[in-house]
């Protein structure tokens, strides 16, 4: 209508939210990371291992070991399913200058967050990493996996976690190469074909500090992978979970209107402020 079509030209606060838009979602992977330590914490490691006592770790049988020992992380954006035909979301899509999307450019495209289908923007997460523990499915079914699903739909998150498949994907008996002709600074020097000097390298590694675990028998680790998917809640709703202020007009998501009155207390503290606001400015 040509009110839609005033209000899309003129009205200020659809540019305003385009710019806030910028800011979606920013905490997203501090919130995954902080998910992933507080699921490291359940796992109810002994605190020797968390220490540099050696002698106090080796008293600890290496299969007793309550610990998990992370190699990566790796984030796998998974975009909205398309209609038939569209390779990715928002293929060939136009944006006119308020940052929405033409009309007739969209034909065949999904939305991003459909409320009908369930579906949203997708983060798969997996981790690999390795454990000394005897009984490692046992350790990361019922402490780390468990307390990732106890937390799936925190209000303070920007997502929600999907645990539709197995979490544990992976799980086998870690192969552990050692070989001592490339260890050390010397060894990985030759091994990159660096020019020879006049100080023999290897010398040098009796220098360096060595680790008294890395000689425990190790044929009883294991390597697994860890996988789940983190959902996103749409916008406006993320928002609300950082606690900041969005209000709905027309369908869309528009900041919270300028004329909004702060609310005074019991003790008139609202109305203090206003008129102190007041009076500085008519100072100036």
């Amino acid at each position: 209508t040509e009110y839609d079509q005033f209000v899309r030209d003129e009205d200020p606060r659809q540019r305003i939210e385009n710019l806030r838009r910028a800011l979606d979602y920013r905490d997203l992977w501090p919130h995954i990371m902080a998910d992933i330590s507080g699921a490291l914490n359940s796992l109810g490691t002994e605190p020797e291992l968390l220490s540099n006592d050696f002698d106090a770790i080796q008293k600890i049988p290496r299969g007793q070991r309550r610990r998990i020992y992370i190699e990566s992380i790796e984030g796998t954006y998974l975009p909205t399913p398309t209609a038939a035909g569209a390779t990715a979301f928002g293929a060939g899509v136009e944006y006119d200058e308020t940052g929405e999307p033409v009309a007739a450019s969209v034909a065949g495209a999904t939305e991003y967050f459909n409320a009908s289908t369930g579906q949203a923007p997708t983060i798969q997460i997996k981790i690999v990493g390795w454990t000394p523990y005897n009984s490692p499915e046992d350790l990361l079914q019922s402490t780390f996996v468990r307390h990732l699903r106890s937390i799936k739909d925190r209000p303070d998150r920007p997502y929600t976690l999907d645990f539709s498949s197995n979490v544990l994907t992976h799980l086998t008996n870690r192969v552990v190469v050692r070989d001592p002709a490339q260890a050390g600074l010397g060894g990985e020097f030759a091994a990159r074909g660096q020019a020879p000097s006049s100080t023999d390298l290897k010398s040098v590694d009796a220098l360096l500090p060595t680790n008294p675990l890395s000689a425990e028998p190790a044929t009883g680790d294991f390597e697994f992978h860890l996988v789940w998917r983190v959902k996103l809640k749409p916008p406006a709703e993320s928002r609300g979970s950082s606690g900041a202020p969005s209000a709905r007009q027309g369908g869309q998501s528009l900041p919270a209107d300028d004329t909004a009155q702060p609310q005074a207390g019991a003790d008139g503290a609202g109305e203090q402020a206003r008129t102190t606001q007041a009076d500085k400015e008519a100072q100036l």
